[in-house]
């Protein structure tokens, strides 16, 4: 019987890098703070050029261009304050992960979850994220994963039939 098991402690930083990996993309982070800058900055322009002068104030281009650029930001802050006013983001988890499913203890709870019951597994360069459903997510950065744990963990992820996999094959 494979078993792993690996305690886990989040940062700010990783509910960032999960946020982005589950909600949004970079066209959001990246895209939108440059089409609101230029519509901040192209303000002044339209309304100082003589051909537009006789035209209202801007406001729509300028709210819409400060909300662009204003989102990300937010967004930034709203997490980092959600995790330092959440301890129980903050404490560390023990997961132990065995050819039957996963158990996650904590210090305020303690799941045991079958692979056939686990939603969907998805990862990227700096996270495993375990979903129990659409809404419930368990997150795993893979720094606290040696390399032989993480060849076993996907080892077990992958023989089984109940998840959604879409995690990366072993490189």
């Amino acid at each position: 019987m494979n078993a792993i098991t690996i305690i886990a402690q989040l940062t700010s930083k990783d509910l960032m890098d999960f946020n982005r990996h589950a909600n949004f993309n970079l066209l959001f982070l990246i895209l939108f703070p440059v089409v609101g800058s230029f519509l901040v900055l192209s303000v002044p322009l339209q309304y100082l050029s003589p051909s537009t002068a006789d035209l209202p104030f801007p406001f729509v281009q300028l709210f819409v261009g400060l909300a662009m650029v204003g989102l990300p930001a937010l967004l930034r802050y709203n997490i980092k304050r959600n995790f330092r006013k959440n301890n129980t983001l903050q404490a560390p988890i023990t997961y132990t992960f065995t050819d039957t499913g996963m158990s996650a203890v904590g210090e305020t709870f303690t799941t045991n979850i079958a692979w056939e019951k686990i939603y969907k597994l998805t990862e990227n360069n700096k996270l495993i994220v375990i979903w129990q459903n659409n809404q419930i997510a368990n997150i795993l950065p893979k720094r606290f994963f040696s390399q032989g744990e993480l060849e076993v963990f996907r080892e077990l992820a992958t023989a089984k039939k109940g998840p959604i996999n879409k995690l990366s094959k072993i490189k």
